[in-house]
């Protein structure tokens, strides 16, 4: 909703890279330091009528399900780590660096990370992952979502696949299967990655 007059939110995201890149989303809590911090430097510039509001944005977790056929010529375990990582450092509220240089080319080197309210496309999720090296054809692309809440995150938060087991997510916040072709985002939401699962499978 509209904020009263004289309010000025600002949604405060810490320089979680290394965190996001194994997938530790607890990272992302915006701890009382940090907002001290903030608050701290803006109280010399804002109006004193003017009331800051610092806070976390909201984070809406995206697991992709990916069936893909790859190529001949290359080793399907390479294939699925080239498109987990993609979709890792495509679905996520920071830039992250990738070492595969043919990966940077995919996202474009002007990614900087999810932006505020940008909704998903499933047809996005299609396009990117056909781009991949060594991806001959996609047979079926399924998403799931759950809200994120970075301070009731585990470090792990999922189990690694092949691990067994069922992943441990914070109570109540259970991964809900998207069956439409577009995830609607709020304006004050970012999405992140859950732990991405891709399988090779012959035609």
């Amino acid at each position: 909703g509209a904020l009263p007059p004289g309010m000025i939110e600002l949604l405060v995201v810490p320089a979680a890279f290394e965190a996001l890149k194994v997938g530790d989303l607890s990272k992302l809590a915006l701890d009382q330091e940090l907002r001290k911090s903030v608050r701290s430097y803006l109280d010399g510039y804002r109006l004193l009528t003017t009331t800051l509001n610092i806070r976390e944005p909201r984070y809406l977790g995206i697991k992709v399900v990916a069936k893909i056929v790859s190529s001949e010529t290359h080793r399907p375990e390479t294939v699925v780590a080239r498109v987990t990582e993609l979709l890792r450092c495509y679905i996520s509220p920071l830039a992250i660096q990738t070492e595969e240089e043919r990966l940077t080319d995919i996202l474009g080197s002007g990614w900087q990370g999810w932006p505020f309210g940008r909704d998903l496309f499933l047809s996005e999720i299609y396009s990117l992952v056909q781009q991949v090296p060594g991806v001959k054809h996609i047979v079926d692309v399924q998403i799931s979502q759950r809200p994120v809440i970075p301070g009731q995150e585990s470090v792990l938060q999922e189990t690694p696949q092949g691990a067994g087991g069922e992943a441990t997510v914070p109570h109540g916040t259970d991964l809900a299967a998207v069956d439409r072709r577009r995830i609607p985002v709020p304006t004050d939401t970012l999405l992140c990655s859950l732990e991405h699962e891709v399988q090779v499978v012959e035609l």
